[in-house]
């Protein structure tokens, strides 16, 4: 790392007073798994407090039990983009912890991918995927019980650009304008030019809930419900046939405060009222990711099982499965889309409001495969440590997807697991599926499938007798082909690899 810290360090002067705060520290910090976020006003010595617990190695003085445990310090300056860098403050994770943890090093060096983030830019590109493989995935193979590791960060605001809705340049700090003060200085503008033109032409009334909401003011939220009712007729299914306001704000905002304003607007309305999509409010927030708008639907009992409806018709023209994965979603939960999209808090959301984990969309697939075969690796890694004994049944079914969609990261997480690469049965008998059963992906005329006693599956890895071996091979993922071999090699004398083992000869 090419940031001098201890620079930023040394500008503070020695802690006079407060050694009291450090017997508190110490206390809170043995209580707490997440850790002690210290508060207070510009000058009341914070940064001090912190230049103090990183140079106190003498054990006489207060602090030497926090210093002995600190692996990693990390100080934010708001004139040094490299400090402020989330990019960076992993790759200083990922140092701090390989001269501190034992074993992290070793466990670090064995993944190829680890050189590529630390000498590119690839960490300041896509710092979330930088966590996960130089930090995340190395400390869930470690042992760690009863070791204690701590990460101080000074200055956290001066990373934090939150409370600003204009420029982040400090010179000009005088006009800026905070982000509360801001909505509520929108709020009173639209809801000044609705008493004028007593219409909501031109006006989004799902903006000046969210501008009402966000202004924190009682006031403001009382008048835009009071003005917003007198005309409220204007929101009819006349005049907004495409989608209504609730699934509106659903899909455009995230919070928790602006759709209760709404709810209360639009009280006479069931929460789950279906668009002409046959969609929920709650689908779209869950689909969009807009878990906070979410929660809100949730606790007014918006349905946190909703399903949309399943195939009615057939259209010969197109790849029945990937239609329903991309346009249709037919049988999708909540669960489901959120899943499949890579909303990890949206996915945590329905999941504490107790969804149905097992809901299967139309074609067989829960929203453990669906967030697997889009390569989402945090929630994969959430289902497998919280849920592995619901979709135990179905790891094989998830290697041979990460196999074939080249997803390196989750193919490691459920071999960890404990997936399999089996040899299919390969007998030309339909046997997945019940014998009268007609397959959706066979009916080529556009009928009412009503007509038709019919599964629908993504059953190609069935159909082919595929391994996830033989489907990394054919579509080209390398890493993923040795380390399949590496495991378990089994799958080399599948009777219908013959091809695929030619390949690896050459």
């Amino acid at each position: 790392m090419d940031i001098d810290l201890d620079f930023y360090r040394s500008q503070h002067d020695e802690l006079s007073g407060r050694e009291w705060l450090f017997n508190e520290l110490d206390e809170n910090m043995f209580f707490s798994k997440r850790g002690v976020l210290l508060l207070a006003e510009m000058g009341y010595g914070k940064s001090a407090i912190v230049a103090h617990l990183i140079c106190q190695s003498d054990k006489r003085f207060p602090g030497y039990e926090i210093y002995q445990h600190i692996a990693v310090y990390r100080i934010c300056n708001f004139y040094s983009r490299k400090t402020l860098s989330p990019g960076n403050f992993v790759k200083n994770l990922a140092g701090g912890f390989s001269k501190r943890i034992p074993g992290f090093l070793q466990s670090l060096q064995k993944n190829s991918r680890f050189k590529t983030y630390f000498e590119s830019d690839r960490c300041e590109e896509d710092p979330e995927g930088c966590l996960d493989v130089l930090v995340l995935k190395v400390l869930n193979y470690l042992d760690m019980v009863n070791n204690t590791y701590i990460v101080v960060i000074d200055a956290l605001d001066e990373c934090i650009e939150l409370a600003y809705l204009t420029d982040n340049i400090r010179k000009t700090e005088q006009f800026y304008v905070s982000k509360r003060d801001g909505c509520r200085l929108f709020a009173k503008y639209l809801l000044n030019l609705l008493r004028q033109q007593r219409s909501f032409t031109n006006i989004s009334i799902v903006d000046l809930a969210s501008y009402a909401a966000c202004s924190s003011d009682k006031e403001i939220k009382y008048k835009f419900l009071q003005n917003s009712k007198k005309y409220i007729s204007e929101f009819s299914e006349v005049y907004i046939p495409e989608m209504y306001i609730l699934h509106q704000a659903a899909g455009k905002l995230n919070s928790y405060t602006a759709m209760p304003l709404l709810l209360d607007l639009f009280s006479l309305r069931p929460v789950d009222e279906t668009d002409k999509g046959n969609i929920t409010a709650s689908y779209v927030a869950a689909a969009s990711g807009n878990h906070r708008s979410l929660k809100a639907l949730l606790d007014c009992h918006a349905d946190v099982n909703f399903v949309r409806l399943g195939p009615r018709f057939i259209n010969e023209t197109v790849d029945m499965l990937q239609f329903c994965k991309t346009f249709a979603f037919w049988e999708y939960s909540l669960l489901n889309i959120a899943a499949q999209n890579g909303h990890f808090k949206t996915v945590l959301t329905l999941i504490r409001d107790n969804a149905n984990i097992s809901h299967q969309t139309s074609f067989g697939s829960n929203s453990f495969l669906l967030a697997v075969e889009n390569g989402y690796t945090h929630i994969v890694q959430e289902y497998l440590l919280r849920l592995k004994s619901v979709f135990i049944t179905n790891l094989n079914q998830a290697l041979y997807f990460s196999a074939k969609n080249g997803y390196v990261d989750v193919v490691d997480l459920l071999l960890y697991h404990g997936a399999e690469d089996l040899c299919l049965s390969c007998n030309s008998s339909q046997y997945w599926a019940f014998f009268h059963q007609t397959r959706l992906q066979s009916i080529d005329s556009g009928e009412d499938l009503r007509l038709y006693d019919f599964v629908f599956l993504d059953d190609r890895r069935y159909i082919k007798c595929e391994t996830a071996l033989e489907v990394a091979i054919r579509n080209g993922h390398t890493e993923i082909v040795w380390r399949l071999i590496e495991i378990r090699n089994y799958t080399l004398r599948c009777r219908e690899a013959v091809v695929e083992h030619l390949y690896l000869r050459q």
